[in-house]
């Protein structure tokens, strides 16, 4: 699965577990997508983590000049499922990077932190310095200051809302039947809940498929029957959830793209 998908052969490689989720069934299983033209893009991660003391992020944005990209949203039409292989590799393309000025400066909670350049090959990333993160409460507002460069990205301050941590609730598979799965709804809105059903298939003994299901944020979900015959064989398997959190804007020909994600893996209890 891809985090962000974009039309054409066009594909970022910037990405993580926490996002992953979200990528392969915006399209497939009902979350809308805004397609643009030839424009500025700033795409900001701000993966939830828990700490020993509450909570925190570490943000990554990077920023590039494209046309034909297709940016992700929690707002969900349809709920459903689709089975996917499992691969971390992608048909990934050169983007036309460009600067925004440094430090990029995101705020939370009334703490601050410095986003600074780190190019790794053909990438070019803003990230905090390393083994550092930005202590806040989940569901917070997060502010995002870009400098802007002559002939990059423009200045801009960027506000959006935070995921909510939840708890999943365990899961039972079935014998037979459909499964529902359940977990903490949120209070705000605009949110979006991605389960993935991970399992070892086809004499394997690795997790190499998954069952990528997105629902709408009420606190429960319903994977159909038709959906659970590999996972339900399987005997190597997992469960990961995954709360969204998308807000895009444009500003002129800039378009800003923060997506919050909260990750909890579900327990899973074999009858």
């Amino acid at each position: 699965m891809r985090f962000p998908q974009t039309t054409g052969s066009m594909a970022f490689k910037h990405r993580s577990r926490a996002a992953l989720l979200i990528a392969a069934v915006f399209l497939i299983a009902g979350c809308r997508a805004l397609e643009v033209a030839q424009l500025d893009f700033a795409i900001i991660n701000v993966p939830v983590s828990e700490t020993a003391t509450g909570y925190a992020t570490a943000p990554v944005a990077f920023f590039f000049r494209g046309s034909g990209v297709q940016l992700p949203s929690t707002n969900v039409n349809q709920e459903g499922c689709v089975t996917l292989t499992i691969s971390n590799q992608g048909n990934v393309q050169d983007l036309d990077y460009i600067n925004a000025g440094s430090p990029v400066v995101a705020t939370l909670s009334g703490n601050s932190g410095s986003l600074t350049p780190r190019t790794a090959g053909d990438r070019t990333t803003y990230e905090l310095d390393a083994g550092t993160e930005i202590e806040f409460t989940p569901g917070a507002t997060i502010s995002v200051a870009i400098p802007g460069a002559s002939g990059g990205f423009p200045t801009l301050v960027v506000t959006a809302r935070t995921s909510e941590f939840f708890q999943a609730d365990a899961v039972t598979v079935p014998s037979a039947g459909d499964m529902v799965v359940t977990w903490t709804p949120p209070t705000l809105t605009g949110t979006a809940m991605f389960y993935s059903f991970r399992y070892a298939w086809s004499g394997s003994t690795t997790e190499n498929r998954e069952l990528a299901c997105v629902f709408r944020d009420d606190g429960s979900g319903t994977v159909p029957e038709g959906n659970l015959t590999e996972f339900r064989q399987a005997t190597v398997r997992s469960i990961q959830s995954q709360r969204g959190t998308a807000t895009t804007e444009r500003i002129g020909d800039a378009v800003t793209h923060v997506l919050s994600t909260v990750e909890v893996q579900v327990p899973l209890i074999t009858p």
